[in-house]
């Protein structure tokens, strides 16, 4: 399961984009919160949310570009619109969105089941919602709603990538950054990075020694296949 956050808009194209999924079948409206009144009329048109949402946004002229856009992603079909909308609403909660006019679209038309959420930066009160590390939150808050260990993960990644046939450090290294990792040598050890704090560490000594020991299994290799050509 990921979560992106699309870049802020000083315009809520986000609504109308999602509007045209469900007008052409391509994504289904999962759940429309937070617009008071609004939400008593059983015909609104992609306008009716946007011009809302820009009524609530214009509080606090400040927020030039008041527009989140977000969207959570299942493997595959993993995950069904239910679970993802539910796992949305959860997640605009920790997020700090839960009171927000906020509109909940399941898209069908990837390989991967995803939802989008639109919703507005600013509250009803003028006060902008905190946007500080977002992405990172952003990440850690879904980890902990699918409960995952980010600690046991990078654990569980360090251990597969010591089991590769590494012949350099900068091979090694190269490995944990494909995963998202920042490294850093500190001392003896070598630490990974992810989410903006340290998830777990391995010396440097033990790099090595997994460097040699695959350098001695290519020597062997190569002395085997000679023998054999014999």
């Amino acid at each position: 399961m990921i979560v992106k956050i699309l870049p802020p808009s000083a315009k809520f194209g986000g609504v109308r984009y999602n509007t045209n999924k469900t007008e052409t079948g391509r994504g289904e409206l999962m759940e429309v919160s937070g617009f008071g009144p609004l939400q008593a009329y059983s015909q609104l048109k992609p306008e009716d949310y946007v011009n809302y949402l820009e009524m609530v946004s214009a509080v606090n002229k400040r927020v030039k570009k008041p527009q989140l856009h977000a969207i959570i992603s299942a493997k595959g079909k993993s995950s069904s619109k239910e679970e993802l909308t539910e796992l949305a609403k959860n997640w605009l909660e920790k997020m700090g969105y839960k009171d927000q006019p906020y509109l909940l679209v399941f898209h069908n038309d990837t390989k991967n089941n995803h939802i989008h959420m639109v919703s507005t930066r600013v509250d009803k009160q003028g006060k902008k919602i905190n946007s500080a590390f977002e992405k990172i939150r952003a990440i850690t808050q879904l980890n902990k709603i699918m409960q995952q260990d980010e600690h046991q993960m990078a654990r569980n990644d360090l251990d597969k990538a010591l089991k590769y046939n590494i012949s350099t450090q900068a091979q090694f290294m190269m490995i944990l950054e494909n995963k998202g990792y920042i490294l850093k040598e500190n001392a003896d050890l070598l630490e990974l990075i992810k989410f903006g704090k340290k998830l777990a560490e391995v010396p440097l000594a033990e790099v090595k020694h997994r460097i040699e020991c695959a350098q001695i299994n290519d020597v062997r290799a190569v002395q085997l296949t000679a023998i054999l050509q014999k």
